[in-house]
């Protein structure tokens, strides 16, 4: 997609199946958003709010995610392979194991991801 906004309020929307790939949306709000099944590899979505917000099997491989904050969020089956989620809030170990990333994945210090 390409697209090129932040500091979007995309609150509660309909996201489902959306194409984010190479997206730029730095603080962004998806807080309460349908997010399932979205691509969004090598999207830069940092200081983004993603608080309740359903992530069921989206794609964030390769994407940028500094910053984000995850409370709440479901994270079932999404890809993180490659994300780059340091300082990102909200995440517990419980959701992480029902998603999946790899080796190049950089979590928060102390939280792990099953392997993709």
């Amino acid at each position: 997609s390409g697209l090129e906004r932040s500091s979007l309020n995309l609150s509660g929307a309909r996201l489902r199946q959306a194409d984010m790939s190479l997206a730029v949306m730095n603080r962004t709000r998806f807080s309460n958003a349908d997010m399932r099944d979205i691509e969004a590899y090598g999207g830069v979505f940092s200081s983004s709010n993603f608080s309740g917000a359903n992530l069921t099997n989206a794609s964030f491989v390769g994407a940028y995610l500094d910053g984000a904050n995850f409370s709440g969020a479901t994270l079932t089956g999404a890809n993180f392979s490659g994300a780059s989620l340091e300082r990102a809030s909200g995440l517990t170990q419980a959701r992480l194991n029902q998603a999946c990333g790899d080796e190049a994945t950089n979590l928060p210090r102390g939280l792990t991801l099953p392997s993709c």
